[in-house]
């Protein structure tokens, strides 16, 4: 997050309007609270309720590759993606491939000149912008509803153990 508002503090970047979320625990608070206030256009919010609302409002969003990733395509916003995490690296590498995500680099490498030039080309107007696949065909946001289904289909029987019905 840091690296980030960095990257979005150089001159040719520092126009964009910027909302830096962070989870409550995040060790880094201070300092990223600091950066957010000392960068025009940004605003900061902790542990948000409404981060749909958010990311709803927004053109791109640059994240980790956690669960958040899901939620921006729900909300198909394009993602640009780091990879902070071994287990968000195969997904993420595929998601980059098939044009879901556009993955700018790995945690343990990054800089914010890379992210700043990620961006950087990403916004750029001359960009001969590759499109993202459709996200609701990968991620349609119904998937609480197929899970309810799954569970509604099984019955308990006299032994306490669940059965499906179809069976």
């Amino acid at each position: 997050t840091a690296m980030t508002l960095r990257a979005l503090s150089m001159p040719k970047l520092s126009h964009l309007e910027v909302d830096v979320v962070i989870g409550e625990n995040n060790t880094h608070r201070d300092k990223i609270q600091k950066m957010a206030e000392s960068r025009q256009l940004t605003h900061f919010h902790i542990q948000v309720e409404n981060i749909a609302a958010i990311m709803a409002k927004a053109d791109l969003a640059v994240g980790s590759g956690g669960v958040n990733t899901w939620e921006r395509m729900c909300l198909n916003l394009e993602s640009h993606v780091i990879i902070t995490a071994n287990n968000q690296k195969i997904i993420g590498e595929h998601l980059n491939n098939n044009n879901y995500i556009r993955l700018i680099g790995y945690a343990g490498n990054m800089s914010s000149a890379a992210i700043g030039i990620h961006l950087l080309k990403e916004i750029s107007p001359n960009k001969n912008k590759q499109q993202f696949h459709d996200f609701f065909s990968l991620c349609d946001g119904g998937g609480i509803n197929r899970v309810i289904k799954e569970i509604t289909s099984f019955q308990i029987n006299s032994h306490k153990k669940f059965v499906p019905t179809n069976v």
